[in-house]
Order: structure tokens, then sequence, then C-alpha cells
């Protein structure tokens, strides 16, 4: 949620905190695990599912959007906006897919994407699904 010119305490939403992620309306989320099998290199018109280094614990007054970091469309690097309900708990996994010509070293990268709070009102219930207190990469619940 932004107020003013600066954010609601996230600390208590984002452990571990890191005061220098934090940006004038969102946090910078750290690159955790990456997919099984790949490596830290990311070819073009290749994908990897990383996840964030920190776990999030949205209150029940709250959402989250995840967007990638602008620095990543300038790279060709594109990566789905995520939601997160209230109520969740976990670590954020997001697909990154280089649609770029040059090869990207993701060990040269300790940001990936933005995690921005919002207040929400009225009863909004818990997020109680399959990906709650997800710990590292969790696939698609689809699949």
């Amino acid at each position: 949620m932004i107020k003013g010119n600066s954010c609601i305490k996230f600390s208590g939403i984002i452990d571990p905190f890191i005061q220098e992620n934090l940006q004038p309306a969102s946090y910078d989320l750290t690159i955790g695990e990456l997919e099984e099998g790949k490596s830290r290199i990311l070819r073009p018109q290749e994908s990897i599912l990383v996840c964030s280094k920190e776990k999030v614990d949205i209150p029940r007054n709250r959402a989250g959007i995840v967007i990638q970091r602008s620095s990543f469309f300038r790279m060709g690097i594109l990566m789905g906006v995520g939601w997160i309900d209230p109520g969740y708990q976990g670590n954020i996994t997001a697909r990154l897919f280089n649609l770029g010509s040059e090869i990207i070293d993701l060990s040269k990268i300790d940001t990936f994407a933005q995690l921005i709070i919002m207040e929400v009102s009225g009863n909004t219930g818990s997020y109680d699904g399959h990906y709650q207190n997800s710990e590292g990469i969790v696939e698609s619940a689809i699949l």
C-alpha cells in the first residue's frame, strides 16, 4: 500500500526484510531457488522457474501484486504479473522468459521482482489454496 511517498511497513510482511530492497512504493524480491536441473544461465527463448528468497505473510486486510523489475524489460526478460491474496504465506514463485537475443547470467542479478502491497476493505476472508505455506519453487497445481 502506498501512503504518501513511502510504503507501509513491509518488515512484518517480508522475511528476511532487507532495508536496501525497500523502494518508494514497492519492495524488491531477491532470487532464491532455481528450477531443479537448471543453471543460472538463461539462454534466448528459454524459461526458468525461480522463487523469492523472502517469505511473505500477507495480512487479511492487504493484498499484493508482483511485477518484474523494469530493468528486466530492457534485457528482454518477461515475467507474468502475479496476484497475492490476503492471508497468503510462503515464497513467491515466478517464471522468467528470456525473449531477448542475449544470454542472461542470473548469478549477476540479485533482485527479480517488485512486490506492491495494497490495502483491501471488506470481509476478504483468507487464502487457503494449494500454494499456501509454499516453500521453494512450487509447480502449477493445474498440471
